[in-house]
């Protein structure tokens, strides 16, 4: 009830002063509604800097790393589709989630392809090993607002490779890493593994683009500049 009273009487157009926005999807949904354009404002989140920890684990001296929840919506089932192309390219998967089952399965069933499920890994020792990594895969299927891994990745200074629909389309082709496939296109996903795997010199440079992007877009004093001028700017209108 309280929801449908302001909805009729536009409060949320009329009485709130700055509606932020994580990427230009989201701003042209803002726009859809009925939002006016003078009230959005664009802010990327931000993680701190990295504090990796060297994993103890053994691991392959390359590897490919996914790291997030092991669910259908993070294109699960596309990593293991892709990977089955790729038997000689050791892939690292940490996280937690509802296809855990499935993911140990697939395992199972695919003694020759090189997977590695490590489950939960504490935050800074997940670092280490996103860290030692030669680039990041996130294959989610869903719309991604402003995906912390990426960022993470990027502070890391760690090409990712990832679906080309929302922000990760946004982070990734605005400063032309050539690392984007078509959303579930396992095929395409697998080409793009053997691009970067193949070329460890492409690898490094968007490495170091990935890290520039990090301090110049989403490191936490960037994000504070950001939004403190934000806040300046709703006081100055209204004073």
């Amino acid at each position: 009830m309280i929801f449908w009273v302001h909805r009729w009487n536009r409060t949320f157009y009329r009485n709130i002063d700055r509606y932020i926005y994580l990427n230009e999807s989201q701003k042209a949904l803002f726009l859809k509604a009925g939002f006016s354009s003078r009230k959005l404002v664009k802010k990327y989140n931000s993680v701190p800097e990295p504090t990796p920890v060297n994993s103890e684990r053994d691991l392959p001296q390359r590897y490919a790393v996914y790291c997030g929840r092991i669910g259908q919506e993070k294109g699960i089932s596309v990593l293991c589709s892709a990977w089955e192309k790729l038997p000689d390219v050791p892939l690292v998967i940490m996280g937690a989630g509802p296809q855990e089952d499935m993911l140990n399965q697939f395992i199972k069933t695919h003694p020759d392809l090189q997977i590695q499920y490590l489950g939960y890994v504490p935050h800074d020792e997940c670092q280490g090993i996103m860290g030692n990594a030669e680039f990041v895969l996130l294959p989610s299927i869903c719309y991604e607002g402003c995906s912390m891994t990426v960022i993470e990745a990027f502070s890391l200074g760690k090409p990712v490779i990832a679906t080309d629909i929302g922000f990760m389309h946004e982070a990734i082709s605005a400063v032309g890493m050539n690392t984007e496939f078509p959303m579930k296109d396992y095929n395409a996903l697998s080409h793009k593994v053997m691009e970067l795997w193949n070329d460890p010199d492409l690898c490094s440079q968007y490495g170091k683009i990935a890290r520039n992007e990090y301090e110049n877009k989403y490191s936490e004093s960037i994000d504070i500049t950001n939004l403190m001028k934000i806040y300046y700017d709703c006081i100055s209108e209204n004073s």
